[in-house]
């Protein structure tokens, strides 16, 4: 018996693709894959004669799809691979292309079997194949492009004894980003310490004589320095939001629904639907609730809101982002994918949130 399983991908998968390596989502948003090298018989991956079309990966905004052709040739077997001027030769085993998907690469490599292939993920630095199996963690949306999801690699061991009492441990940790740092602890040689541009902290330790261990902490969104300029004998006062020597600190910015007239010459960010935010009530005319929220907004259960208002009635001049939701739930996701997506707050957005986090975002 074959079974087959469908993943939502963005514009739907067709019977001859397949999608390498999906990802399952941690609490906070980061996104993680389960690596292996897949050997892939390119006119019979389903077992039943079809050539194989593509390659389906997850690129943190939904799929990016490296297409596969056969292409007739005299004396061997070739294969179009998308963004590749020539074709692969699986009639010639270590015949392989390459393609970048994200911050990613990988590679299909030839064996010695005619239309067969080995699916591999490419080492970031030394661009080699990544031969055993690795755990793929993708970050957050980072700041410098508008695709720029990188990731961290965890490469386990080469040869593991993967016995009971011997299990598989971590050989190194991998950074797709180009700009992180690595420093050995000066109090104990066998933890090495990793951190990158967006923010993520790995820890590396050895001190198990048979097995490695990697501690991966990922912020939910990229971490930023706080830095004050002043002069050389300025004071800088904590908590006061007092000026001191050309200095000011920006102090509490959150407020209630009923003292929103305290901040009405700034921008604002409106948590909470309309049914229990007096502010978000002004912005979409009255207190809806329940199927009345609906009705006014479009947004159902199980679904969010972001929108922005230019020179809103709370803040003459001003702008205010909307993030609601249908229920509590719902605004959570809302505020979530905002941090997480940092979506164009210029257009209105609709999410649907079941799984807690908006696959399907549409302009409302």
């Amino acid at each position: 018996a074959i079974v087959w399983v469908k993943y939502p991908t963005s514009s739907g998968s067709s019977a001859t693709q397949v999608v390498a390596y999906p990802t399952i989502e941690t609490k906070n948003g980061a996104l993680v894959a389960f690596y292996e090298p897949l050997t892939l018989q390119l006119d019979n991956f389903d077992s039943l004669g079809t050539d194989l079309g593509g390659i389906l990966f997850p690129n943190c905004e939904g799929y990016t799809t490296t297409d596969l052709t056969y292409t007739n040739q005299t004396e061997w077997e070739g294969w179009n691979v998308t963004g590749q001027a020539e074709a692969l030769n699986t009639s010639v085993a270590g015949d392989y292309k390459s393609f970048v998907v994200g911050q990613l690469t990988y590679n299909l490599t030839s064996t010695s079997n005619a239309n067969e292939t080995i699916l591999y993920l490419t080492e970031p630095v030394a661009g080699t194949s990544i031969d055993n199996p690795a755990v793929i963690v993708f970050e957050g949306k980072g700041d410098t492009s508008t695709n720029d999801y990188h990731a961290v690699i965890i490469d386990l061991d080469d040869t593991p004894a993967g016995t009971s009492t011997d299990g598989v441990g971590v050989e190194d940790l991998r950074f797709s980003s180009p700009t992180h740092w690595t420093a050995t602890q000066q109090t104990d040689s066998d933890i090495t310490e990793h951190l990158d541009l967006y923010g993520t902290h790995g820890m590396l330790d050895f001190n198990t004589a048979s097995q490695g261990k990697v501690t991966l902490t990922i912020p939910t969104a990229q971490v930023y320095a706080d830095i004050f300029v002043a002069e050389e004998t300025a004071t800088i006062t904590a908590g006061s939001g007092a000026t001191t020597a050309g200095a000011t600190q920006l102090g509490e910015v959150l407020v209630k629904d009923t003292e929103v007239s305290s901040v009405s010459t700034k921008n604002l960010i409106v948590i909470g639907g309309s049914c229990i935010n007096a502010a978000a009530a002004t912005l979409v005319g009255g207190a809806h609730c329940g199927s009345s929220w609906t009705d006014a907004t479009t947004v159902g259960s199980g679904e969010f809101l972001i929108k922005g208002y230019d020179d809103s009635s709370l803040a003459a001049g001003k702008l205010a982002l909307l993030v609601a939701g249908y229920a509590a739930a719902d605004t959570v996701n809302a505020a979530k994918y905002l941090r997480n997506k940092k979506p164009d707050t210029t257009k209105a957005w609709k999410g649907t949130t079941s799984t807690a986090e908006a696959t399907e975002i549409v302009a409302a």
